[in-house]
């Protein structure tokens, strides 16, 4: 009976540091989900958008020609704890109500925003993705949107300029046959 007992004992003594590293083993380890949920700087920069906008809208439908020139409002808000930008535009486009919603997010994981847009114009969605430049203060996102005249994707190009807290800038850009053209500009203003 002692031999038993001492035989079960150092097979438990030498056995529990097995069965230890088999449940830390099993316990997922969720650091990288952490991080990839957190808020970080970039969000803080989203941040700085909360708030109203009044803001005019030039929209080229030629190059050469002169653009049709309107104005809107946008109110800018994080959501789900501070993750995402949305924004929720009101205007006109050549005379029509317009009114569409943005979401932004910055991936912690890809290291890029990523941006969709929809609006009353449409039944699709755009999604853009891109870096910030810290040295010119501007995001620059790229993608593609559906041009219903042609029934098919063309890529587009937005740059976000951070012209101070109170003035933003966004140009667009799409591409038809390999040749860019700005096809719209957005002056942002606070209004608070």
């Amino acid at each position: 009976m002692r031999s038993f007992l001492l035989i079960t004992l150092c097979v438990l003594f030498f056995a529990s540091p097995i069965f230890s590293q088999q449940e830390e083993k099993s316990i997922p380890d969720i650091s990288a989900w952490i991080e990839y949920m957190t808020p970080g700087e970039m969000h803080k920069l989203m941040q700085k958008d909360v708030g109203e906008w009044k803001t005019t809208i030039k929209f080229w439908t030629d190059p050469t020609s002169e653009p049709t020139v309107s104005h809107g409002h946008a109110k800018m808000e994080m959501v789900l704890g501070g993750r995402y930008l949305k924004s929720t535009h009101t205007g006109s486009n050549q005379d029509m109500p317009m009114e569409g919603i943005s979401y932004q997010a910055y991936d912690n994981s890809t290291k890029e925003f990523v941006s969709t847009w929809i609006d009353n114009m449409g039944t699709g969605i755009m999604v853009t993705r891109g870096k910030y430049d810290p040295d010119t203060k501007a995001c620059i996102l790229f993608g593609t949107t559906v041009d219903p005249m042609l029934k098919k994707e063309v890529p587009v190009r937005e740059i976000s300029k951070y012209i101070n807290d109170d003035k933003m800038v966004m140009e667009m850009f799409v591409t038809y046959d390999g040749v860019e053209e700005k096809n719209m500009e957005i002056v942002f203003e606070r209004i608070k």
